[in-house]
């Protein structure tokens, strides 16, 4: 008997990329062309095994290039996979699941020329844009596979791994190298705009001395030695070390890495983009946006656009904007201005809640807020609370707790007794809101807040009074009643708004459905002596 084994065969999809480039293609260069309107393909294993046989002909040609010792990547063609890849009409998940793991992940000289060509497209298709003009659609659909290459991206802090071969650095570059690693002053060698305001910035100076030579001249004769103007750190150089292109340097720099990155991001976020990759991008950037960039302080004019658009934007880049007001010594006067404006009783029904309520209680933590902002902050949550949702309404005190704990000087808003029952006072605002213009001083214990007022030095919170926690205090959710008593009688160990930010009407009313009760409710006002009284006369009983 003869034993026959089966010998796997090919894929289909490698035979015929195999075949084709044999038939037509000769040297690496063009099997190269050939290949890459494969990329293109609707088959996701053709897309594959191309991509893959042009990456191995990338670093057949790179390798053969450039010497042992100088390797370095040809970005000529590495830049036609890219612009392949992002204008193809077949791009998919998996083939850039794919990209991503074998080759942008484990090499870091191609994460960095897949950030430069990147930001070359994004500048090309602005430019395009100013031109000609592009459709709004077109552009959000560019930017929608610009992103799907990016969303993966993160910088590294050590550059250790090359998928064409470790740089050679050069000695005049490691003697120098802490100069070039401040993160305060890193010469951009990428940015054109940043070389000519160097220049400019050389040429006043040396101007600046020339004056100051002729002044001295005519008021007393005398010579002031002339000064050498400072030395511009250049392109050239670096390229005077020793011939070696600065390209090296770079690709050994994770200051560098990061340059690249953050110039990608800054120029991929002027396109136009769909209002859930917007989101998206807001969600996602405190976590994988700014760690990858040398100065996250130039998102600024991104977050702060972001955050004055109003509603669900606002309350997404509120995290970014934090994040660069606290690390980053962003300036925004108006920031607390704004937070206010997005407290509205919209906010506890929102899909992102959670995320809001623990970023206001963040920026309301600190002890050096204005005391009028605290005021009328403490005093909106109390209005709202009158209309929210019983799990809003526990989000509310405890925020207004906490703000008390913190700021002291608003404990006065609980001890302060409105100047009539707060029956009345309800009973005159609604008065009140007919006719705006009555004056206030013949209005006998109407609340001097202003509810609408946008600035909040003029809110007259500190002349109110919190009597919205009386109010509280026999609301029917038996939780809120015994909470507001706890808050206005304990105020010395602040609560975790955690505990509470989770809670919806379900929870609410699950713990009190399945609470025990500790005596039988009631079912009538008197205890009946008789089944039937003698007003009863539904019917007659006859013998």
């Amino acid at each position: 008997s003869h034993i026959c084994v089966k010998m796997p065969r090919k894929a289909k999809s490698e035979e015929k990329i195999v075949q084709k480039v044999e038939a037509v293609a000769k040297t690496p260069e063009e099997q190269f062309e050939t290949l890459l309107n494969d990329l293109n393909n609707k088959n996701v294993k053709i897309q594959k095994e191309t991509l893959s046989k042009l990456m191995n002909l990338l670093k057949e040609i790179s390798t053969k290039r450039c010497q042992k010792e100088n390797l370095i990547m040809n970005d000529e063609l590495f830049a036609k996979i890219v612009k392949s890849l992002v204008y193809s009409s077949n791009l998919n998940e998996e083939l850039l699941e794919f990209f991503g793991e074998e080759f942008v992940a484990q090499n870091d000289d191609v994460k960095y020329y897949l950030f430069v060509n990147l930001r070359r497209i994004c500048v090309e298709k602005m430019k395009e844009r100013k031109k000609k003009g592009i459709k709004e659609d077109d552009e959000v659909e560019f930017s929608a596979k610009i992103y799907s290459f990016l969303k993966n991206m993160e910088t590294s802090d050590e550059i250790d791994k090359f998928f064409i071969g470790e740089p050679t650095l050069s000695k005049e570059y490691l003697e120098n190298i802490k100069d070039f690693d401040s993160d305060d002053d890193v010469p951009d060698l990428d940015d054109a705009e940043d070389k000519k305001r160097k220049r400019k910035l050389a040429k006043i100076e040396e101007e600046n001395y020339k004056n100051q030579e002729k002044l001295m001249k005519k008021l007393n004769g005398t010579k002031e030695p002339r000064k050498e103007p400072k030395k511009v750190v250049s392109e050239m150089t670096l390229k005077k070390s020793k011939g070696e292109k600065p390209i090296k340097e770079k690709l050994s720099s994770p200051i560098h890495h990061k340059k690249v990155a953050q110039s990608c991001w800054l120029n991929f976020l002027k396109l136009n983009m769909s209002l859930s990759q917007y989101k998206e991008i807001l969600l996602n950037l405190e976590r994988d946006v700014i760690p990858s960039l040398v100065s996250p302080a130039f998102l600024s004019d991104f977050l702060v656009d972001s955050f004055d658009q109003g509603g669900v934007i606002s309350m997404l880049s509120l995290s970014g904007l934090l994040v660069l007001m606290t690390k980053y010594n962003l300036d925004y006067p108006d920031y607390y201005q704004k937070l206010y404006q997005l407290l509205t009783i919209e906010s506890f029904s929102t899909k992102y809640k959670s995320r809001f309520f623990k970023l206001l209680d963040i920026s309301l933590s600190s002890k050096y807020i204005p005391g009028y902002v605290a005021a009328s902050f403490a005093k909106k949550l109390g209005r709202l609370s009158l209309t929210a949702p019983p799990h809003g309404v526990t989000l509310c005190l405890v925020l207004i707790y906490n703000l008390i704990l913190r700021n002291p000087s608003l404990k006065v808003l609980i001890d302060r007794e409105p100047k009539v029952p707060v029956k009345q006072i309800l009973l005159i605002g609604m008065k009140e809101e007919n006719d705006p213009n009555k004056p206030l001083e013949d209005c006998n214990g109407f609340d001097p807040y202003k509810l609408n007022e946008l600035d909040l030095s003029k809110s007259n919170a500190q002349e109110s009074s919190l009597w919205e926690l009386n109010i509280l205090k026999n609301h029917y959710c038996p939780q809120i009643s015994r909470l507001t008593k706890i808050l206005e009688n304990d105020t010395r160990i602040p609560y975790n708004l955690t505990d509470f930010i989770d809670e919806s009407y379900d929870s609410v009313f699950a713990q009190n459905t399945n609470r025990e009760p500790k005596a039988s409710p009631p079912f009538a006002f008197e205890k009946p002596t008789e089944l039937f009284g003698e007003d009863f006369g539904a019917w007659n009983l006859v013998a």
